[in-house]
Order: structure tokens, then sequence, then C-alpha cells
């Protein structure tokens, strides 16, 4: 599996993980789990994504981390 993230979205991405880890020890790592599972089902299998920005940036979701 590769991907590469735009560095403003790495930025972004380092950030949730820092806050999650100062919301409770071990929570950015979970964090990043979950993260790093959903990006290779993106990259294993991106037609089953929806399709978030014309013409292929597909979407998936962190349901445990999902912003209300």
């Amino acid at each position: 599996m590769k991907y590469v993230l735009h560095f403003a979205a790495d930025a972004e991405h380092l950030k949730h993980v820092g806050h999650y880890q100062a919301v409770r020890k071990g929570l950015g790592a979970r964090y990043l789990a979950d993260f790093e599972r959903a990006m290779h089902e993106v990259c294993e299998a991106p037609n089953r994504c929806r399709i978030e920005m014309v013409p292929d940036i597909p979407v998936a979701s962190l349901a445990r981390f999902r912003s209300s």
C-alpha cells in the first residue's frame, strides 16, 4: 500500500494524532491505527468509496473519530 498526503493534509493529520493523544493516553495511537486501516482499504478498493471531488478523490470516514 502506498499513498501520499498533501503537505497540508499531513500537517492536519499529525495535529489530530496529537489532539487525541492529549485527550487520553493511547487514543492518538488508536486514531493512527484506524487511519492506517482506512487508508489501506481506500488503496485496496478505491471504487468502494464515494467520490467527494471530481475526478477521483475518494472519501472514507473513521467512524470512531468522526467530527460532529
